[in-house]
């Protein structure tokens, strides 16, 4: 059986920006509002749980308004990250759905880290991801 990894600001090390009038990835880890990073790439969030987890599954939000929703992601991880380098791929979804506004479930072996790294690769359009929601399960 799965549990939630409950997460909070203090989580949020680093990310890619927020866009004029935007939101920032605080607002992902609760249902109100959306992530609303720069408009244009790259879209990262980077996470420290402050401790090493088993992540075994992630579900992921769009706005669903299917100009602004995922269509690509990797999830990454590491132990440290002094060195860039050092993340190690857990998995690359590619068939987010568009226009879906309920969590996507992508599941994957599971991996064990520390350090967490959401990339948005691509969206359904040319513009920004509006990420409403991102869970983490071990």
């Amino acid at each position: 059986e799965s549990y939630v990894i409950y997460l909070n600001e203090s989580n949020i090390l680093k990310h890619s920006g927020i866009g004029p009038g935007g939101a920032g990835p605080e607002h992902l880890l609760h249902h109100y509002g959306h992530w609303n990073p720069n408009p244009g790439p790259p879209w990262y969030i980077i996470f420290d749980f402050h401790q090493r987890f088993t992540v075994q599954r992630v579900e992921l939000s769009n706005f669903g308004d299917g100009t602004h929703d995922v269509s690509q992601f990797t999830l990454e991880t590491a132990d440290n990250i002094e060195n860039n380098d050092a993340y190690q791929l857990v998995t690359s979804a590619t068939g987010v759905k568009k226009e879906v506004h309920s969590p996507q479930v992508f599941t994957f072996t599971p991996v064990t880290g520390r350090y967490w790294r959401l990339n948005v690769t691509k969206t359904h359009s040319e513009f920004q991801p509006w990420i409403e929601l991102l869970i983490f399960r071990g």
